[in-house]
């Protein structure tokens, strides 16, 4: 892809990582990374268009969980597009590509458009209970039910 086309920030950066697909768990390299995607050594059981996950393995106890899809193959690589993220993850990839770029500060308005869903924790509703069945209210306030049809 010509760097013309590209809307993200990346870097370079090998680290070992594994791409977890259904019917296996691919060990690679990483090339160069982004906000949006990573760049990888391929392996023969990538496949265009497959879902999977990405573990980026930065050190013995610090490892980046992302959810992404197989977008190229060839050539000995493989591109990964991120399809999402948790938000602790994504800070701390952003906090790598800011770290590893050669303008930090271009990285910031990038975040202004997010390039996919991040995944929140899902939020307890609120449980709303019905009110009682004579608790009616009539436009003047008063708690009459309303008249019955004869």
């Amino acid at each position: 892809m010509s760097p013309e086309r590209r809307r993200r920030t990346r870097v370079s950066l090998c680290v070992p990582a594994e791409v977890v697909l259904d019917h296996a768990t691919v060990a690679v390299d990483t090339l160069n990374i982004s906000l949006k995607g990573v760049l990888l050594t391929s392996a023969p059981f990538l496949e265009v268009g497959l879902a999977c996950r990405v573990r980026l393995h930065l050190g013995p106890e610090a490892s980046l969980h992302l959810k992404g899809r197989i977008i190229r193959v060839g050539e000995g690589q493989a591109a990964i597009d991120f399809t999402g993220m948790d938000e602790e993850t994504f800070a701390h990839l952003r906090r790598l590509v800011e770290c590893n770029s050669p303008d930090p500060e271009g990285v910031l308005p990038e975040l202004l458009a997010p390039a996919f869903p991040l995944f929140l924790a899902p939020r307890p509703r609120p449980v709303l209970a019905a009110p009682p069945a004579a608790s009616w209210r009539t436009p003047s306030g008063r708690g009459e039910p309303p008249p019955e049809d004869s």
